[in-house]
């Protein structure tokens, strides 16, 4: 597993996710990042198992990104209950069977997780697929509940600009939908999906 980032956080995790952002800070410096035109939201949604059995010591929550176009840069938050759930490690995503490289990522106060992805200058990846592969360990008891919660999302795409030869980052809508995992095997209500006698 890929050592990215650290178990818990302080001043020191803070400053690399600050000094990743510099990074990006830089790269739009040559491009300038426009606002998004008018075309329909990306979906961007959390996808993770609803029960993990209480046996089960870990899962991975991947997200999945539908159709998007000339993705190069990407940054969100992943916020999750500590008491339930502790992430483990973060790998890189991949759309239509290219890498989407995770750039860095870190924990915030041990229940949110920052990741931030990046592509070079002028390289794009389209297609469907996941940003990320979040790998977190059950820490919870039977019953318990943790929502999976996206916020501060950020897709950048690239774009040609008219009379440039250079291109543009412009900021690329997005729908981003979470997810709530329980622990334990689903228990069905007394007498639901039974047929009733003829």
């Amino acid at each position: 597993m890929k050592e990215k980032g650290k178990k818990g956080c302080s001043e020191g995790c803070r400053t690399s996710v600050l000094a990743a952002a510099g990074v990006l800070l830089l790269v739009f410096a040559f491009f300038a990042l426009v606002p998004a035109t008018a075309q329909a939201a990306v979906e961007v949604r959390v996808d993770a198992p609803e029960y993990v059995d209480v046996e089960e010591t870990s899962f991975v929550a991947t997200i999945v990104v539908d159709s998007v176009t000339d993705l190069n840069s990407a940054q969100f938050d992943l916020s999750f209950d500590k008491s339930v759930l502790e992430v483990t490690g973060v790998e890189d995503g991949e759309l239509d069977g290219e890498t989407v490289p995770v750039l860095t990522w870190d924990l915030v106060d041990s229940e949110t997780v920052v990741v931030i992805i990046w592509l070079p200058p002028g390289v794009g990846r389209s297609g469907s697929g996941h940003l990320a592969e979040i790998e977190f360990e059950v820490k919870g008891d039977e019953r318990e509940k943790s929502e999976l919660s996206l916020s501060n999302g950020v897709l950048s795409g690239l774009r040609e600009r008219e009379g440039y030869e250079a291109l543009e980052l412009e900021e690329i809508p997005a729908e981003w939908k979470n997810a709530t995992i329980t622990i334990g095997q689903e228990v069905k209500e007394e007498g639901k999906d039974e047929e009733e006698p003829p």
